[in-house]
């Protein structure tokens, strides 16, 4: 199972939350995909687009599948590592780095996320929308996905910050197993 803890032998609250918001923006997908399908087939068969597909698509679905599943992806620390120069150094070393490289994560996605969450408190403030024809959908509550997939990762960065910190590093024999 993702994020299980081999100490405990369950998952941890943190991976439990973070693999509902990855089930959300997996609905989201499917949600996504119906209605490019439907909007497909209702332009072929009756020569009418369903109106406001791409909006959906671009400001709803799209921020949901981007932005929620990324505290599952940093769970699983299934991010992009590149070990050019860290797969040489020795278990010490390469503990003290990964402690540093999640410390300027955790910077990098507060300050995201911070930023994001001031940009949803103004979206949310003007009533933010965006108009399709005939009708106004309302578009601040899709900033406060960003915000909130982003402040879910950094939960997520700070407890594995404070996990290596209680770790100890590996020693070389138990790295070659």
């Amino acid at each position: 199972m993702s994020g299980t803890s081999p100490r405990q032998g369950k998952t941890p609250p943190e991976s439990r939350a973070a693999n509902l918001l990855m089930w959300v923006g997996a609905l989201a997908m499917i949600a996504m995909m119906l209605h490019i399908c439907a909007d497909v087939v209702a332009r072929k068969l009756f020569g009418a687009p369903i109106v406001g597909t791409l909006e959906f698509v671009t400001y709803l679905y799209m921020i949901s599948v981007v932005f929620l599943p990324l505290a599952v992806t940093q769970v699983d620390r299934g991010h992009v590592i590149v070990e050019v120069f860290s797969q040489h150094l020795a278990p010490p070393a390469l503990h003290r780095l990964d402690i540093f490289a999640q410390i300027v994560t955790a910077i990098y996605v507060g300050f995201v996320a911070w930023w994001g969450a001031r940009e949803a408190l103004r979206a949310t403030q003007r009533g933010e929308v965006i108009a399709i024809v005939g009708w106004d959908v309302p578009l601040w509550p899709t900033r406060w996905i960003l915000a909130f997939g982003l402040g879910a990762m950094l939960l997520v960065v700070v407890v594995q910050i404070g996990r290596s910190l209680r770790r100890p590093p590996l020693r070389d024999k138990e790295n070659a197993t």
